[in-house]
């Protein structure tokens, strides 16, 4: 579901303030990885748009199970 809001966001310009945060918004730049030599300019926005949806997603599964009594 994520990924179909965030490429349906995508294409709306009324809220292109919020594309360089989306996270297909810097999918094709993974294509650096293949390119001889690396251009490490060019995957940094991507990298850092992935990181920061691993950390607020395992915040929020670390929030959620925290609350949560598994031991018993």
């Amino acid at each position: 579901m994520l990924t179909v809001a965030s490429a349906v966001l995508g294409q709306i310009p009324q809220v292109d303030w919020l594309h360089p945060c989306l996270l297909t918004q810097h999918w094709n730049d993974f294509g650096e990885l293949l390119r001889q030599p690396v251009s490490l300019g060019a995957l940094r926005p991507g990298l850092l748009s992935a990181l920061a949806y691993i950390v607020i997603f395992r915040s929020a599964s670390w929030a959620r199970f925290g609350s949560r009594d598994i031991t018993s």
